[in-house]
């Protein structure tokens, strides 16, 4: 069971969240008191894309050629 707060997150968010540390904790080395591995991935396969493509879409709508600094 997890609590946490629904004016911040969403069933989805922390089911997400469930998954990422259930696939961290499951591929912890056997031995208990090592560290676990900062190469170890917390995005699944299948998120990958998203977080690299949909997730930083940030786009301004600046054209291009203008300038945003001010003189």
């Amino acid at each position: 069971m997890i609590e946490y707060s629904t004016d911040l997150f969403d069933g989805d968010t922390i089911r997400r969240l469930c998954r990422h540390l259930c696939g961290r904790c499951s591929k912890r080395s056997p031995m208990p008191r090592t560290r676990a591995s900062p190469r170890v991935p917390l995005l699944t396969h299948a998120e990958r894309p998203a977080a690299i493509g949909d997730w930083n879409d940030t786009a301004d709508g600046i054209p291009a050629g203008t300038c945003a600094c001010t003189t």
